[in-house]
């Protein structure tokens, strides 16, 4: 991971983000995955500074890895994912 730059800042932050579904049901099949994320991406892109490092979609679960940088809150980048 790399030190990165804004206006007046320096920082090194990665996020690693786990959104499972209710109970554990395995309801996340090869097709929704890849609706999972296109959703995500498209989410992401709302804002340009964040980067999508890796993801990977399970049956019961989803892994995104981000690097948020500290000008925009890692609770409004979640909401804003869960709400596409």
């Amino acid at each position: 991971m790399e030190v990165r730059y804004s206006n007046h800042s320096v920082y090194k932050t990665e996020y690693h983000v786990v959104f499972v579904t209710k109970f554990r049901r395995k309801v996340l099949n090869p097709g929704f995955g890849k609706y999972t994320k296109e959703a995500i991406k498209g989410a992401i892109e709302c804002f340009q500074d964040i980067e999508l490092v890796e993801m990977n979609v399970q049956v019961n679960h989803v892994h995104v890895v981000l690097i948020v940088p500290p000008k925009y809150s890692i609770a409004t980048v979640v909401r804003k994912i869960k709400s596409e």
